[in-house]
């Protein structure tokens, strides 16, 4: 439960607003001076809001829905970037390793740069 305190006071209570005992009021009613109940947390210091914002993510680069409901469709232009990010993290990750080919053994098994030393 949400607990507001004045700190000029000290006193605790279960609703925002204004301190009623240590307000100053003319003597029409109307408010002089506010004193404005903050709200705090369990130990009585005054509460900050936790930066816990996770979002987490489908695969599909989209929010993840809460519940149990499925995540969205991709729209056309979303598929067709994911489409193309794909096939060009494929192509390079092809280049790359033609390019550390250094020649195929006898059994077909690609040897992928030198060892570094000299064969005894």
């Amino acid at each position: 439960m949400r607990k507001f305190k004045c700190f000029e006071c000290d006193i605790i209570t279960n609703f925002p607003g204004l301190c009623r005992d240590c307000t100053q009021y003319d003597g029409e009613g109307n408010v002089v001076k506010p004193v404005k109940r903050i709200r705090v947390d369990e130990s009585g210091n005054e509460w900050k809001p936790s930066n816990h914002n996770h979002v987490n993510y489908t695969r599909d680069g989209l929010p993840l829905s809460k519940g149990f409901r499925r995540p969205k469709k991709l729209s056309k232009r979303q598929a067709k970037i994911v489409d193309e990010q794909f096939k060009q993290d494929k192509y390079w990750n092809a280049e790359i390793v033609n390019d550390m080919v250094d020649e195929v053994n006898d059994e077909g098994l690609i040897e992928l740069g030198d060892s570094g030393g000299e064969e005894e």
